[in-house]
């Protein structure tokens, strides 16, 4: 086995935004690269402090832009000397452009199939929407546990569970919670009873501009069509199967599109391929409601995209 050494040319630790902390940097010759890997402006304001990330220079003491953001007319929610919507340890701007990076970075954390399924959604959206807003757009996670009898005719109940992240506003990346119910009708070409349990990605955006975050919840109604594959027959007293499905969801200023997928046990027989539609209506809360949000509230909030239960509200209680 080879063994090869490497000089470390530089070795520092940041503050949230950028500035060097004192006494903790160390290095073997002068580095023209810092925070972020953005080039240092040294001679303006001390070592590290000043950073040329090409749109627009950078204050990492102040966290601000020294000039105005050249897109500030497509995000109207936020400073247009904010380094990326205030929010430096989960973003990175390298340009000094912020947005619709921001959207990008979201979407790469994705799996591959449901980026994608949400970039060709974003893109739909931009096409058929008059005079498209980034900021009113929101992404998101929703649970759902229910029941579904078919024979033919199909009836479904669903208690739904949340979680929203806006694009804009000042509580823009802030993850919201919310939960729900909704019941449905429709056809599918099955016979039986099942109990599903499934999650969904969704992609929602204002579609009335007079509404705003805090118009997000309430009552809605939905359009829902779905394929599955199923054992066929029941198979040690069960009929098992996997569902996707995609769904529209409508309520007063808001549509939300839906990827989703669920998984279904119950008894009945149906063919090995199953294919439905339903339409129906129902009504979500957030268990707090939108506000201005600061730095270090968004960053802990992150943690509930990973978790189907209602944290905040459990937390409360």
């Amino acid at each position: 086995m080879a063994t090869t050494n490497h000089p470390i040319f530089r070795a520092l630790y940041f503050y949230p935004f950028g500035s060097p902390m004192p006494g903790r940097v160390n290095e073997r010759e002068e580095y023209r690269f810092g925070f972020n890997s953005a080039e240092k402006i040294d001679e303006y304001s001390g070592g590290g402090n000043t950073y040329d990330l090409g749109a627009r220079m950078y204050s990492s003491r102040l966290g601000k832009m020294f000039s105005p953001d050249p897109r500030e007319k497509e995000y109207p929610w936020q400073s247009t000397y904010a380094y990326y919507a205030n929010s430096p340890i989960w973003l990175i701007d390298y340009k000094g452009e912020g947005g619709e990076e921001a959207l990008e970075k979201i979407i790469n954390l994705l799996p591959d199939d449901v980026g994608k399924s949400v970039q060709n959604t974003i893109n739909t959206i931009k096409e058929n929407a008059p005079d498209f807003d980034l900021s009113r757009l929101a992404l998101g996670v929703e649970y759902a546990v229910g029941t579904e009898t078919t024979s033919g005719v199909k009836g479904e109940a669903n208690a739904l569970s949340g979680k929203v992240m806006f694009l804009g506003g000042d509580d823009a990346f802030y993850v919201y919670e919310y939960f729900g119910g909704e019941i449905g009708a429709g056809g599918e070409s099955s016979i039986g009873a099942n109990v599903n349990a499934g999650g969904s990605f969704f992609v929602a955006y204002q579609h009335n501009p007079s509404g705003s975050h805090d118009t997000f919840d309430g009552t809605y109604s939905y359009v829902r069509g779905a394929v599955g594959e199923t054992s066929g027959t029941l198979t040690l007293g069960f009929d098992v199967g996997v569902t996707g499905s995609a769904s529209i969801a409508r309520g007063e200023t808001w549509t939300v599109f839906s990827i989703e997928g669920s998984a279904s046990v119950g008894a009945g027989v149906s063919t090995v391929i199953t294919g439905g539609a339903t339409g129906g209506a129902g009504k979500v809360s957030f268990t707090e409601r939108p506000a201005p949000k600061g730095v270090f509230e968004t960053i802990l909030s992150l943690p509930r995209l990973f978790n189907p239960l209602p944290i905040s509200a459990l937390q409360r209680k």
